[in-house]
């Protein structure tokens, strides 16, 4: 990611949407849609996108109607979903994959098995609560793959091949 990722931003940008804390926000400036564009340096698998949004706190800035976008730049970016939000407070996470409309919160633990590669994700805030004219978003987090390393030990089975580092692969 670079510091060109997030356009018309106010004061508050890319840091505060990534500082780790849900107190502050990334605040947009100007005209709707609307947008956070996060470019990786090369094709990156992701499965999982996720946004912390508080509406009583932000009431008509809090975001309505998200569309996010994926490929390999600006020029072929493709719809991989659209979400209307109702009044959220907390986590929202989006699965990333091919026509998915839904959310989940993340209190649900969902099973989500999906090979999205891309190298720029664009969100696109269309609209925002009560008609706000602006939007915040609190925080953004976004996941790739979980790899479980741990079934071949489960199994009996080791994943090291050479001699020294097999040696040391199990406790005595």
């Amino acid at each position: 990611q670079d510091n060109n990722s997030i356009t018309n931003s106010k004061s508050n940008g890319i840091y505060q949407l990534r500082d780790g804390t849900n107190t502050s926000f990334w605040q947009s400036d100007g005209t709707a849609p609307h947008c956070i564009n996060i470019r990786f340096y090369k094709k990156t698998r992701l499965n999982l996108l996720c946004f912390y949004i508080d509406f009583k706190a932000d009431e008509s800035y809090t975001p309505y109607e998200i569309v996010i976008y994926a490929g390999s730049w600006f020029h072929d970016l493709k719809q991989i979903s659209t979400i209307k939000l109702s009044e959220p407070i907390g986590w929202v996470c989006i699965p990333l994959q091919s026509n998915s409309d839904e959310y989940i919160t993340a209190n649900e633990n969902p099973n989500i098995i999906t090979d999205l590669r891309a190298n720029l994700l664009q969100i696109r805030i269309l609209s925002s609560h009560q008609s706000g004219r602006d939007t915040h978003i609190r925080q953004v987090k976004i996941f790739g793959p979980k790899h479980n390393d741990n079934n071949n030990f489960q199994n009996g089975l080791n994943s090291f091949t050479s001699l020294e580092f097999n040696q040391f692969s199990v406790l005595r």
